[in-house]
């Protein structure tokens, strides 16, 4: 309490008032760093290659090359540019600690041979190795490919 505080520190001057705060300082640390760990856990499950798989890491991958050269290597599917089917295929994949794309689903169902090709296209890319406390890491990705008929 702050009787036995005040008692403390004028016994031992500004010595003990340094380390009274120091000793705050490290008490509160601790509580903001436990908070932390827990508004940002991820949700970890089993990948071949990868012990944990991460949703967030200190750098996160990134497409080398850019979205301009995954566009350059995408072939509109003949049937879908036959139904002048256009969309948004959203893939879902783990970006592995070689900067390669594994475990590839999509979220939406256009048909027509699009989902295939943006994963093939996505299969092929190299990113940016995922990198967590100085290591390479396995992390969550997500990657929007538009169609769009020129």
């Amino acid at each position: 309490n702050c009787s036995s505080i005040e008692k403390w520190v004028n016994n031992f001057g500004n010595h003990c008032t340094r380390t009274y705060v120091m000793l705050r300082f490290l008490l509160i640390s601790i509580f903001v760093t436990s908070i932390n760990c827990d508004l940002f856990q991820n949700e970890q499950y089993e990948v071949p290659g990868c012990l944990i798989v991460l949703d967030v890491a200190e750098y996160m991958p990134v497409l080398l090359g850019g979205i301009s050269q995954l566009r350059s290597q995408i072939t509109y599917p003949p049937e879908a540019l036959a139904n002048s089917i256009e969309g948004r295929v959203i893939v879902d994949f783990v970006v592995n600690k070689n900067g390669k794309a594994i475990e590839l689903t999509t979220r939406t169902n256009l048909g027509f041979g699009l989902e295939e090709e943006a994963v093939r296209v996505v299969r092929l890319s190299n990113f940016r190795i995922p990198m967590n406390y100085g290591k390479p890491a396995c992390v969550n990705y997500a990657l929007p490919i538009t169609f769009i008929i020129d």
